[in-house]
């Protein structure tokens, strides 16, 4: 896969002092790529690399080979929705940072949190917060939105965040009680990557891939 050429964004932050926030954008077929990082030391591939729990904690809720090839030099991707680069962007494994919680894509359909929040804790009761937040429900969490289908659905993937079983869940648009689990993981989503960033035709669909839970 050719793309054009590598278009580098370096900020520098305010705090902490002198240091440097760099993302990289890249044209594949067409479409801006935005390749994510965060500080630097704070990637496993990094030299000085500092295991910052939280983040080590989310990110090895995936599979190994999953961590290896979007989150160990980087910090996911995202296509652009615009031409100046904002922190907004979709389709692809998202930064850390941007993973979408539980209560947030609840929240999108009437009535889903009073249900699906309780109906979560009894199906998979490893996600129950040590402490829950006021600020939503951070151990299950969405690191992937797929392009939506011809009919406007999406798919959605869902790790545990605190959990390093390395499963990841699916659900097709807001079918929660259908979810499912992806059998093999690591080609599915190398699979549907390509599939994006070819800008093949049809969509992609993550469910020949997955299996029912136990």
């Amino acid at each position: 896969m050719e793309g054009g050429p590598l278009i580098l964004r370096a900020r520098r932050m305010a705090s902490p002092p002198k240091n440097w926030h760099v993302d990289f954008g890249l044209e594949v077929h067409g479409q801006m790529v935005m390749i994510e990082r965060n500080f630097h030391g704070s990637h496993p591939s990094d030299e000085n690399y500092v295991k910052h729990k939280y983040y080590k904690d989310i990110e090895w809720a995936l599979p190994e080979p999953i961590v290896d090839a979007y989150y160990s030099t980087f910090c996911g991707m995202k296509l652009l929705d615009n031409s100046w680069g904002s922190v907004f962007g979709r389709f692809l494994p998202r930064n850390v940072n941007n993973w979408g919680l539980w209560n947030q894509y609840l929240g999108f359909f009437r009535g889903y949190k009073k249900k699906y929040i309780p109906w979560l804790l009894e199906k998979l009761p490893e996600t129950t917060p040590e402490r829950p937040s006021k600020h939503g429900f951070f151990d299950f969490r969405c690191f992937l939105e797929s392009v939506p289908d011809e009919q406007g659905i999406v798919e959605f993937l869902w790790v545990k965040s605190f959990c390093d079983d390395g499963t990841i869940y699916h659900i097709r648009g807001k079918d929660v009680e259908n979810m499912r689990i992806l059998a093999d993981p690591v080609e599915a989503i190398d699979l549907y990557c390509e599939h994006v960033l070819s800008r093949k035709e049809g969509s992609f669909s993550f469910l020949p891939f997955t299996e029912a839970m136990s």
